[in-house]
C-alpha cells in the first residue's frame, strides 16, 4: 500500500524513513499520473510570532520579520511538502539547479523541495556577512561564511533528507530545503 505523508515545517524534525527512499529505481514510465492537492489547516490559525532583528538592522529590519514556521493563508497551510513513500520504481529523477536567496535577512523560499542529486545556489545580495550552516545527518553538513563579496555558495545535496539551514550571524534566519525522491512537485502559494 502506498502511504502519503504530509510534512509541514512544524513536523520537520520527525525522522524520515530513508531506507525505502534510497532503493528507488528510475526508468521509463508509460502510464504515470499526477497527484496534487492543498494542505488545509483546521481551526484558528495561530498569530504569527514576531522575530527580533538584533544585527544589521539597516538591511535586515526593512520589513517586519515573522516566524515563517507555521503560516496559514485562507485556511491553507503554506510551506507544506507532501511526500509519497514506499515507491520502489518509477520515472527517473533528474537533478535540479535551484536557488535560495538571503535577501533582507530572510531565506527565500523558506521551504524548498528538490530531487536527490540537486545543487542549490545560496545567494547573498544583502552586502553583509551571512553564514550558511546546515544541520544534516545524512548529507555532509556544511558551515560556510558568506561575506558581502561572496555572492553565491553552491552546495550539492546527494541524499534524501530534511535539512535545516540557519544563519549563525542572524539567529532569526532559517530555511528548510527538503530533498525528495519524486520527480514533479509544486510548492503551494499563499
Amino acid at each position: 500500500m502506498k502511504k502519503v505523508t504530509l510534512l509541514g515545517l512544524f513536523v520537520a524534525l520527525i525522522v524520515f524513513p530513508l531506507s525505502s527512499l534510497l532503493a528507488y529505481e528510475g526508468g521509463a514510465v508509460s502510464d504515470g499520473g499526477t497527484i496534487s492537492g492543498i494542505v488545509k489547516f483546521k481551526g484558528a490559525a495561530p498569530a504569527p510570532k514576531k522575530l527580533e532583528v538584533t544585527k544589521d538592522k539597516e538591511v535586515c529590519a526593512k520589513s517586519a520579520k515573522n516566524d515563517p514556521g507555521l503560516v496559514v493563508s485562507g485556511g491553507n497551510l503554506v510551506n507544506a511538502v507532501v511526500s509519497i513513500t514506499d515507491i520502489k520504481k518509477g520515472k527517473k529523477r533528474e537533478p535540479q539547479k535551484l536557488t535560495i536567496d538571503q535577501n533582507g535577512g530572510e531565506y527565500k523560499p523558506h521551504v524548498l523541495a528538490m530531487t536527490a542529486g540537486s545543487s542549490v545556489d545560496i545567494l547573498n545580495p544583502d552586502g553583509i556577512l551571512h553564514n550558511v550552516h546546515s544541520y544534516s545527518k545524512v548529507n555532509c553538513p556544511f558551515n560556510v561564511a558568506q561575506p558581502n563579496f561572496k555572492k553565491t555558495i553552491n552546495v550539492k545535496i546527494d541524499k534524501p533528507e530534511i535539512i535545516s539551514l540557519k544563519c549563525d550571524v542572524h539567529g532569526w534566519m532559517s530555511s528548510w530545503p527538503k530533498e525528495e525522491v519524486k520527480v514533479n512537485f509544486e510548492m503551494g502559494k499563499k
